[in-house]
Order: structure tokens, then sequence, then C-alpha cells
């Protein structure tokens, strides 16, 4: 028997997209701050701490892009979601070797999440296991930005 999982909200679909509107130096593991906000559809970005508060349990997809300056010759780093507790892959790259003339490199990626109301997800940078440790990242303003929206509600 198939099931219908259409978004049926009192309210507008959770959706938003967010940016940095200056480059930033952000510590290794810690939530990458973008302060900018293009659209939140619910108002549950907080631009001041990084963090996006999931306003309706539902499957939700995620989209990042990173235009990064690291602060050392990283082997390889990866690109998290996170909520706290778990952490989502998105990207692992050798940095120190995908950069461009000006010592910048991309990482970006995409996933379906299942997340329950009131789940607080953000982004981060962390070291890859057995490489150079990640002390931070500058992160660009241009080619970056965060941003996700509900695909089902369940």
């Amino acid at each position: 028997m198939a099931t219908n999982n259409a978004i049926n909200l009192a309210g507008p679909t959770p959706a938003f997209f967010v940016y940095p509107s200056t480059a930033s130096y952000t510590p290794a593991a810690s939530p990458l701050i973008f302060d900018a906000i293009s659209y939140d559809t619910t108002s549950n970005y907080n631009s001041s701490t990084g963090i996006y508060t999931i306003p309706t349990t539902g499957i939700y997809s995620i989209n990042v892009n990173l235009y990064i300056g690291v602060s050392i010759s990283v082997v390889q780093a990866l690109l998290v979601i996170s909520d706290g507790t778990n952490n989502w892959g998105l990207y692992e790259s050798g940095l120190g070797v995908i950069s461009d003339a000006y010592g910048y490199a991309t990482a970006g990626g995409s996933i379906q999440l299942s997340c329950t109301q009131g789940t607080n997800l953000h982004i981060e940078l962390q070291s890859y296991p057995g490489s150079l440790a990640l002390k931070g990242s500058v992160t660009g303003y241009i080619l970056t930005y965060w941003c996700g929206y509900m695909i089902a509600q369940v």
C-alpha cells in the first residue's frame, strides 16, 4: 500500500537559505555561523549561533557549499552536519591540495535527513581521523551558503 507523505502544514513549508556577509574565522569543530538570512520561512535559523532548529518532524534536504581558507596545511578535513550528538559527513577533502590561486578550497554536499521537531542542526569542519589537526578555517563569503527544506512530513 502506498503512503502519501505530502506536506500538509497549517503554515509555510520549512525552508531556509543562509550565507556569511563577510569572511570569518571559525575554530575547528565549532558551528559555522552564517549571519545573513536570504529567507527562513519559519524563523528557525539563529544567525548568532549558526543553529537551525527543526520546526516540524519530517525528512529534510540539507545543502552546503563552502569556500574555505584553512589555517594550516590539512591533509584531509570533514564537512559535517551535527545535532550535537550525531555527525553526518557531507564531504571529505584534501583541502591542502584542492585549492585555488588564493589558497581557498571548496567543499560541499547534500544530504537527506529524517529529523524530529526541536532537533538543532549546525555545520562544522572537523579534522579527518589520522590527518593533521585542523585548528580552524576562514570561510569566504563568496560561494558559501547553507540551505535546507522539508521534502516530506512523517
